[in-house]
Formats: structure tokens, sequence, C-alpha cells
């Protein structure tokens, strides 16, 4: 495929990646409006009419914005990353193709790099991951251990679907070997001159 024919997917790609950071720009915009609430005692407010403590209701907020932010962000992630490995597939296997040197050039390592030093513009990604999950842990082992009855069962029903996105994620990292695999199959244009020559 010509590099005008994957510009649909270079701007998916660009549709995906702009998503995911305005998913954290709303999530850090949801957990200052949580606080704001806090402050303003509308939590207060609403944990009485729901027959719960503020405390609960938190918790409740927590676990129910982290999972949607994980469901989201994970999504978007593997969303971008399944359009690179579309442009490694049908653009021009022989990386002439300024779209496929792209993907094949932030898949493979350089001599003074290791794949950690080479990767380091992506660690923030993991990190906020594993923050999130760990603060959901938290709260619904708060949770946990101060509620019962009622509020327990909703508890553990808002963990269950955290299941989505750590599959997703791990969706995502085979997707991720599957593109290096298909980066290396990729002739670099050296190599191909220096083949013909």
């Amino acid at each position: 495929m010509k590099t005008e024919d994957l510009q649909p997917i270079k701007n998916e790609i660009t549709f995906f990646m702009e998503k995911s950071f305005q998913f954290s720009f709303v999530y850090v915009g949801a957990i200052f409006a949580g606080v704001a609430s806090v402050k303003l005692d509308v939590i207060a407010e609403w944990a009485s009419k729901l027959h719960t403590t503020a405390e609960t209701l938190v918790v409740m907020l927590i676990i129910l914005l982290n999972l949607v932010y994980l469901i989201l962000a994970s999504s978007c992630t593997f969303a971008t990353l399944k359009r690179g490995y579309f442009i490694l597939v049908h653009g021009d296997q022989k990386a002439e193709e300024p779209l496929v040197l792209w993907e094949k050039f932030m898949r493979e390592t350089p001599g003074p790099f290791s794949t950690v030093g080479w990767n380091v513009d992506n660690y923030f990604v993991p990190v906020i991951y594993i923050i999130i999950f760990l603060l959901s842990i938290c709260a619904f082992l708060y949770g946990i251990f101060n509620t019962s009855g009622k509020t327990l069962i909703v508890l553990i029903v808002l963990m269950v679907p955290y299941g989505v996105p750590v599959w997703c994620l791990i969706q995502t990292a085979k997707l991720n070997n599957v593109c290096r695999t298909q980066a290396k199959k990729i002739i670099s244009p050296e190599r191909g001159q220096q083949a013909s020559g």
C-alpha cells in the first residue's frame, strides 16, 4: 500500500492517541471535582441519601472512576497499536513507505540503547496503570474492612469488571510482541541496497 492509502490509518492512530490524552485530563479533572465535592459537603449529602457513609461513597467513586479510566485508556492503547500493526503488515514491505519506516524505527533498538533505554518515553503509561490499580485495590480493601451488607456487595460488583482492562493490557502486550516480530521481517532500505549491489 502507498503512503496515501495508509493515511486513514494514520488519522485513526492520531485520533486514539488524542483520546488517550483527553481521558487523562478528564480523569485528573474528575479527581479535582471529587476533592471539591468533599470540601463542599456534597459527598456527605449524597451519602446520607444513599444510606451510607461519605468515606464509603468516596471509595466507590474512586473504584468506578479508575475502572472507567483504565478501560478507556487500555482500549485506546490497543487500538493505536493495532493500527500500527496494520501499517507493518500492509505497508510496503521493502520499508520505503514513511509510515512503515516509522513503525519499524519505533520497534528497533539502536546500537547504544538497550530495549529498556529505547522505550523510556513510554514508561509513564505502566506507572500510571500501576498507580491506578493500586489505588483501586487500596480503596477496595478499605471498603471491605469498613462496610458490610449491601455496600460490601456493591464494592465486590464494582471490582469484577477490572478483569476487562487487565485482559486488554495482556492483549496489548501480546500485540506489541507481534508488532516487534513483524518489524524484524521488514528489510530496511540500506540492507536492500546492499543485497542488490
